[in-house]
């Protein structure tokens, strides 16, 4: 993004499996992100996400919302994925702000995620494939 001069980034560490087995490729589409309600302080989400690398066991998503549960929902915008859903556990966490010239503040969320399932639209609770198929209202 133009005129954003410097940034800063706040990680937090969800578990000791944040590193991937395999090997990453810098691969980039959109998707959308399901995170179900879990809790008082984790309300569920729906928004769009991008890719920034994946491998066959995990990716990194770039969100502009705060996804504060662990486990999410993935519907990629990719011809082989078409009717599929991928479910993730949320391994890692950042927080990347990137400041402009004039101070004023862009923040970014980006997850590191690891692939649990691969899920048929079928094979799947209807709440999570509805939600999925509606897509994110941003």
């Amino acid at each position: 993004m133009s005129g954003f001069a410097s940034s800063k980034e706040t990680t937090t560490e969800m578990s000791v499996e944040n590193r991937r087995q395999f090997e990453r490729l810098d691969y980039r589409t959109v998707g959308t992100a399901y995170s179900p309600e879990s809790g008082p302080e984790a309300p569920e989400v729906l928004t769009r996400v991008w890719t920034r690398d994946v491998s066959l066991s995990g990716a990194k998503l770039s969100s502009n919302i705060d996804l504060s549960g662990r486990r999410l929902y993935l519907k990629l915008l990719l011809p082989q994925f078409k009717d599929t859903i991928i479910e993730c556990n949320v391994v890692r966490r950042y927080k990347h702000v990137r400041e402009s010239l004039a101070g004023k503040e862009r923040v970014e969320f980006l997850y590191g995620v690891q692939f649990l399932s691969l899920h048929t639209q079928s094979n799947l609770d209807n709440s999570i494939v509805e939600a999925l198929n509606r897509g994110p209202q941003d």
